[in-house]
């Protein structure tokens, strides 16, 4: 599991399948491939897709992650996530990313008087630069996907298996542990991702392609004015 999830904390500092075709389609021949072949066909089917909704939790370094992502490729996403017991929720609309961070975070990274002054607000920042640019990339549909795919060990394909009533492949890292399950019928999404041994959590890929609405929160502080005004 860590090796997919190292991904995401570069990036930072992991129900039911929703797919375009029905169960009963066909095959669609990714079993029979090798497990190069299986994740390079995987990423072309992420980069083709429109929307998705990721989420679930788990465990990097003893830090927990946690995320609840709707993402819409080229446009942005939105959502929570929380690492380390801090949370907040997040948006981004193209160059512009708006963020709420709840009182442990707020607490956290400016104090707490600041916390109790700010705690509900959503700030407007910038989505390619500054402070808040790191966290962004996490609202980039393929940017997400191939950071989870990223540093894995020797992978093996396993069985054809079922994930939330969805035909699935397993494509097992035995290196490291864990399984990514792809699916076997339609475009090969990912479905679902589950830890190795002394791992715990899973992250779920699911709404493939049912549209997301993505809208700025309303009355946002600048937080570029913000900071240049202390």
């Amino acid at each position: 599991m860590r090796y997919l999830l190292a991904g995401w904390f570069v990036l930072l500092v992991v129900p039911l399948a929703g797919w375009c075709s029905s169960i009963q389609a066909s095959p669609n021949g990714e079993s029979s491939k090798t497990p190069a072949q299986i994740l390079a066909d995987v990423k072309a089917a992420v980069a083709k897709a429109k929307d998705c909704h990721v989420f679930g939790s788990g465990t990097s370094g003893g830090t927990k992650l946690t995320l609840d992502l709707h993402l819409r490729r080229g446009k942005g996403g939105s959502g929570r996530i929380s690492t380390g017991g801090l949370g907040f929720k997040i948006v981004r609309i193209g160059g512009k990313a708006y963020f709420q961070g709840d009182k442990a975070f707020l607490t956290h990274y400016a104090g707490s008087v600041a916390a109790q002054l700010f705690l509900g607000k959503w700030f407007e920042a910038s989505a390619t630069k500054g402070d808040f640019a790191t966290f962004t990339p996490l609202t980039s549909l393929v940017k997400l996907t191939d950071g989870i795919l990223s540093g894995h060990g020797k992978l093996a394909v396993g069985p054809t298996t079922t994930i939330h009533g969805q035909p699935a492949i397993a494509l097992i890292d035995t290196t490291k542990g864990g399984t990514l399950y792809i699916a076997a019928t339609g475009p090969p999404y990912p479905l679902e991702l589950v830890p190795g041994k002394g791992n715990t959590g899973s992250i779920t890929f699911q709404s493939w392609n049912k549209k997301i609405s993505l809208a700025a929160p309303k009355h946002s502080i600048n937080y570029a004015k913000l900071v240049a005004g202390k």
